[in-house]
């Protein structure tokens, strides 16, 4: 008998497939649904007008080399300007930041970092959480695009022209501390935890205590890649299937890790993978150092 669980499942799948098979092959730059590109992709696209390619590298980086016509948005920018407050910038930070950027609504953004995809990948859920409709995520990052030498690649950094860009705040993409509370004994929700294993268990902690958040299960953001002649690439569809099959697709997905990377590389994944997905900002940083809060499997620091 096929139960309702199992119906979601194979509809997940299909539209999975047909994600994929688009990802390499469409020439729309218009979809929406391109989580991620490759560099062949984007080669093919690179004079497009109706895109902009956004390198989420340190500045010094970008100085260094960059993929021709892109624009530097260095990943620890998106954050608020506080000394440990691991937070995405509040409305007025990212209006500027995009604006100063040369950022239109219209036109589809092209995100790259380096090979851990920490960088594209929290930069890209900055502009999900900000309303941005056309993103993706360039596969392989900038080592991935400088392994063929035929790509263009430049030291000069052309100044872009600035825009008005009105950021919208996607509630449903943002989650405060108060609503993680009450994921905790919502049997609609479902925590997930991308810290690495042994944070998870409580033997390593950014914070003063040890743990996890309670009922929360854990999926190291590190297990969604592989390597690929030293380029660390996503693993196939198959893969990715099999490893989040235990995922109730039916339910909302509410993710964290330490200070909201780790969290944002699964994010991007699993929005390719089609769940209803949000991220809590504050992550373990926040949540650890909260006393008042309840944490399982956790132990005080002397």
């Amino acid at each position: 008998m096929i139960t309702k669980r199992m119906k979601v499942s194979i509809a997940m799948a299909l539209l999975v497939s047909m994600l994929i098979a688009n990802a390499g092959t469409d020439t729309d730059i218009n979809a929406d649904e391109m989580i991620f590109v490759d560099s062949s992709w984007l080669a093919q696209h690179l004079t497009d007008n109706n895109l902009i390619i956004i390198d989420a590298r340190t500045s010094s980086e970008f100085e260094k080399g960059h993929i021709t016509n892109a624009v530097n948005i260095p990943m620890k920018r998106t954050y608020k300007p506080t000394k440990n407050i691991y937070k995405i910038g509040d409305l007025r930070q990212i209006q500027l930041l995009f604006s100063q950027a040369g950022i239109e609504h219209n036109k589809r953004i092209i995100i790259y970092g380096d090979s851990t995809y920490l960088n594209s990948s929290r930069v890209y859920y900055v502009f999900e959480a900000y309303g941005h409709k056309k993103l993706s995520v360039l596969e392989a990052g900038y080592p991935g695009w400088i392994r063929n030498s035929t790509n263009p690649v430049s030291t000069k950094t052309t100044k872009p022209k600035v825009t008005d860009y009105t950021p919208r705040i996607e509630p449903n993409r943002i989650l405060s501390k108060f609503e993680m509370q009450l994921a905790i004994s919502d049997a609609d929700k479902i925590i997930l935890d991308s810290r690495p294993l042994d944070h998870f268990q409580g033997k390593a902690s950014v914070s003063d205590r040890f743990g996890k958040i309670p009922t929360a299960i854990n999926m190291p953001a590190n297990d969604n890649y592989i390597d690929v002649d030293g380029l660390r690439k996503l693993k196939s569809m198959e893969e990715l299937t099999k490893m989040y099959a235990h995922i109730d697709p039916s339910k909302k997905i509410y993710l964290y890790c330490n200070e909201g990377l780790n969290a944002s590389r699964t994010y991007a994944v699993m929005r390719l993978l089609g769940f209803d997905i949000a991220q809590y900002d504050g992550s373990w940083y926040e949540w650890g150092y909260d006393h008042k809060l309840p944490i399982e499997s956790a132990e005080i620091r002397d």
